[in-house]
């Protein structure tokens, strides 16, 4: 639902994804926490309910600071392929970098 989103994005275009993902992660989670705890004795619950929420905290850092590595990664490899096929004398990109500045400069290019 989010995945062709662009700048110009309305505010219910991320509304409701984020709505639908709230929703699914209660169906998720309130299972997961039943069956987790459901064989334990009345005095291992307050334990078990620290480990676990624990356990999912660090599983969400670590899983977030991995998507994050792989997106700067991703990024950076892009970038260092772009550097190496863009170069000044390369006359495609001459050509459309200074219409990129006339059009930035706010001059008209003809």
């Amino acid at each position: 639902m989010l995945s062709d989103i662009t700048l110009q994005v309305s505010q219910m275009r991320v509304i409701w994804p984020s709505i639908v993902n709230g929703i699914a992660i209660s169906f998720i989670f309130v299972p997961l926490t039943t069956t987790t705890m459901s064989q334990l004795h009345q005095q291992q619950i307050g334990n078990a309910t620290g480990l676990f929420n624990l356990v999912r905290n660090l599983g969400g850092s670590i899983g977030i600071a991995f998507v994050t590595t792989m997106l700067a990664r991703g990024a950076q490899a892009h970038q260092a392929l772009m550097v190496g096929h863009l170069t000044p004398t390369d006359p495609v990109f001459a050509q459309r970098l200074a219409a990129a500045q006339h059009a930035l400069a706010g001059t008209p290019t003809w």
